[in-house]
């Protein structure tokens, strides 16, 4: 729940009892501070959502992080202290942020195709079904923000962009003065890009023994949140390249290095499908799209690698029984 560190604090800024809203959501108020408790990710993605619209504070996400510190982290902060390399921390921050949140996801990609000599850090955060959570990912990308140039002293202008999947919910303004580097909206992820070079640029730690101590100690008492299933795998990838071309089964069995059988026979064992996962994907991202930005409805289908409109049409009708101008009627920004 370290999460909502200073959540109390920024509220009671706003002119706005805290309270209230900590009780619909079902959190402790006692516990708003302790980094090891952890909170239904919905619960905490409605409450800042709620929180910005009563307090009128459309950046809430992007004010809870300044009101935020590193100590948040806990012993995933610990972990990272003691990694090698910036390459090693983002690999470690990657493989172990179950320590922080199960339902959050980070993926280092060296390959990225938007930016020339930069890598991508993407992150995701994994719900059931679709919830607007501009707030909850503005302010995270803002904590790896800060992560990144607090923590590993990485100078802003190694920093080349950040991308947002959603319409800005404050001016744009607000957002160039906390990243104080180009924001790109309504992108198929949320991702930060930064100079690849960063990634050789080793780390000191003071004891080199405790990162083994504590991989070790993971292992042993969080082994039930370490694993991630091959659908979620195959959920990453698909999401990843969103905006880039419509991939098939065979290009993941690749990216995976694993025979187009094999990952069905895998994604069998867990009760799907490469087709299924896809749509799910698809499904949500659409949501997305049509929900929390004012992209052109040709443009979305373009980007999903449709190749006539009529075809997103279609796919909207058999997802939601309604078109995609539909859904856009009553939608809020």
């Amino acid at each position: 729940m370290g999460a909502l560190q200073g959540y109390r604090e920024l509220m009671l800024t706003l002119n706005c009892d805290p309270s209230p809203f900590l009780v619909r959501h079902n959190i402790d108020y006692q516990r708003l501070n302790d980094s090891d408790a952890f909170i239904e990710i919905a619960s905490l993605i409605n409450l800042l959502e709620e929180s910005s619209h009563a307090t009128g504070c459309p950046d809430f996400g992007l004010k809870l992080t300044q009101h935020q510190n590193q100590d948040m982290l806990g012993l995933y902060l610990i972990l990272l202290q003691h990694s090698f390399s910036i390459e090693q921390a983002i690999n470690d921050a990657s493989n172990y942020i179950f320590l922080h949140s199960p339902s959050m996801r980070l993926l280092l990609d060296k390959n990225q195709k938007l930016f020339k000599n930069c890598a991508s850090l993407y992150f995701d955060i994994k719900v059931s079904e679709f919830i607007s959570q501009r707030q909850m990912i503005d302010g995270c990308l803002g904590r790896i923000f800060l992560t990144c140039t607090q923590q590993f002293n990485i100078q802003p202008q190694h920093i080349k962009a950040i991308s947002i999947p959603h319409s800005p919910t404050a001016p744009k303004s607000a957002y160039q003065r906390f990243f104080k580097v180009p924001v790109y909206f309504e992108q198929p992820f949320a991702a930060i890009h930064f100079d690849i070079n960063l990634l050789k640029i080793e780390l000191f730690p003071t004891n080199t023994n405790i990162r083994d101590e504590l991989i070790r100690d993971i292992s042993k008492n969080y082994s039930q949140l370490q694993t991630q299933s091959m659908i979620e795998k195959v959920q990453y990838l698909i999401r990843s390249t969103i905006g880039f071309q419509q991939i098939s089964k065979n290009d993941i069995a690749s990216l995976l290095n694993m025979h187009p059988r094999t990952l069905q026979r895998k994604l069998s064992n867990e009760g799907s499908n490469f087709e299924i996962i896809k749509e799910t994907v698809y499904k949500q991202i659409s949501q997305s799209y049509l929900l929390e930005t004012n992209i052109p409805i040709k443009q979305i289908s373009s980007i999903l690698g449709y190749s006539e409109p009529s075809i997103f049409t279609r796919a909207c009708d058999r997802w939601f029984n309604k078109t995609p101008k539909e859904i856009r009627i009553n939608r809020k920004l």
